[in-house]
């Protein structure tokens, strides 16, 4: 378990948090003894031995199956162009070639789009960006995650939205019009301000690799959802080199064969 104190000093509140790092000490009390036999099913459910170890289940026990995606590579292309790293350390010097990036890909895609900004501070500088190129009425902003049903029905009825979000990566449908293009500008590793994040990672990295890993595919699955259906994902973030050394075994093959990687000038 992780035990820490949050304070809000604008609202004179205190707040103490426990919470355990795995879920694998409840499986056999809550869900094993009730349902001995169990389908998990997912896009990406990551790897075995890390999908076992984190719920406690005996891999010698688990039947593993894999498919391919028969959707069109050609429709759900990941075209990775890196303009830095959007790291801590480093992403006061990349935003602005972020910003650039994002304004230019806005400007070539008059269609609904969505962007993936990874924090609400990033998301900020990516609509003043926006409105500052003339895209400010397209923009759509949801300011909290309370307000992400109303945005999404907004940019619904808007032609050419653009809706900027860092908590859409999975439970929303863009299919069809809703988007045909999306940006993700931030690799989307877990914050580490979250004390049961760090502890994991402590404990697993690998397990921290792959969390970003199936967060990252989930984003890049919003919008193309059928056969049918087509867009183009940009991914600008260059951790994505580190995330590609760290999880190449864990990615499944048909998101590897859509990536598409296009080198920084000069590079």
């Amino acid at each position: 378990w992780v035990f820490w104190r949050d304070e809000d000093t604008a609202k004179s509140e205190v707040q103490y948090v426990a919470r355990p790092v795995y879920a694998a000490p409840f499986v056999q009390e809550l869900i094993q003894k009730v349902a001995p036999v169990r389908l998990y099913m997912s896009a990406f459910p990551g790897v075995p031995s890390v999908f076992c170890r984190s719920l406690g289940l005996d891999a010698k026990k688990v039947a593993w199956a894999n498919t391919r995606s028969d959707f069109d590579v050609e429709h759900r292309r990941v075209h990775y162009f890196p303009v830095g790293s959007m790291g801590s350390r480093e992403k006061s010097v990349t935003t602005p070639r972020l910003l650039a990036s994002v304004t230019k890909i806005s400007a070539r895609h008059p269609e609904r789009g969505l962007i993936h900004c990874g924090s609400y501070e990033l998301g900020a500088k990516i609509v003043d960006a926006l409105a500052q190129a003339g895209f400010g009425g397209r923009v759509v902003y949801p300011k909290t995650a309370d307000d992400r049903e109303a945005a999404f029905q907004q940019h619904a009825e808007t032609a050419g939205s653009i809706i900027v979000s860092p908590s859409m990566t999975e439970g929303f449908d863009f299919s069809g019009e809703l988007a045909r293009w999306q940006i993700i500008a931030k690799v989307p590793y877990a914050f580490l301000g979250d004390k049961q994040i760090a502890r994991k990672l402590e404990l697993d990295p690998e397990w921290y690799a792959m969390r970003a890993a199936m967060t990252l595919l989930q984003a890049c699955g919003r919008i193309c959802r059928s056969q049918e259906d087509y867009g183009v994902t940009y991914l600008l973030d260059s951790d994505f080199d580190g995330l590609w050394r760290k999880a190449e075994c864990m990615l499944p093959g048909w998101f590897k064969d859509a990536v598409v990687f296009h080198r920084p000038p000069g590079s």
